[in-house]
């Protein structure tokens, strides 16, 4: 009965004298830690899906351990995304549009296969919200900009390193960026 938590339900379940439910420690490896932190900051969604697919397929075959260990590991991973957003400078009302934090839904879910999909769901709205910010941020810093370069037109020493240096941005990240964002280089902007 325990472990059709983990396994789900309607499963035909082998109890022999070497299984059993230990008290058994399964945690993420810094490996993956670190994979999770790079693919929310990155924004790799199809990476993200993978990764949550491969710790739960590990977590399934750990054939011992407890329905509140799966648990664990799903609040692990909500804990590292939230303080990698945190880390980004983003509060959790600024994705989420609310105060309710995920960890109370992880314990409505009954099987491994509900948490694993609600996790990589979680990861998934979280990646795109982190991508809808930066574009909508990136559109506002171009914009700041073009005013800048169209109040400030006489001075003669615009360059794309003085605007990079007043607005703080790198100044090869600020060129893709403009060619991104408006479809001409700084320069060809600039002398038009």
């Amino acid at each position: 009965l325990k472990y059709s938590k983990v396994s789900g339900s309607n499963q035909v379940i082998i109890f022999s004298d070497d299984f059993s439910f230990s008290k058994q420690k399964w945690s993420l490896r810094n490996e993956e830690v670190a994979e999770i932190i790079f693919v929310v900051k990155a924004g790799i969604e199809e990476k993200a899906a993978s990764l949550i697919e491969n710790i739960y397929k590990e977590v399934s075959n750990s054939r011992n351990i407890a329905p509140q260990q799966v648990r664990v590991i799903a609040i692990t991973i909500i804990s590292i995304v939230l303080n990698t957003l945190s880390d980004m400078g983003l509060s959790y009302e600024d994705i989420y549009a609310t105060t309710k934090l995920p960890y109370c839904q992880i314990f409505e879910l009954k099987t491994l296969n509900e948490t694993r999909e609600y996790i990589k769901n979680f990861m998934k709205f979280t990646i795109q919200s982190v991508k809808g910010m930066r574009a909508k941020k990136a559109k506002t810093i171009i914009k700041d900009i073009k005013d800048y370069l169209k109040k400030n037109l006489s001075d003669y020493d615009l360059a794309l390193s003085t605007i990079s240096e007043r607005f703080y941005i790198n100044a090869s990240y600020l060129s893709r960026l403009f060619k991104q964002e408006t479809g001409e280089s700084f320069i060809e902007y600039l002398s038009r």
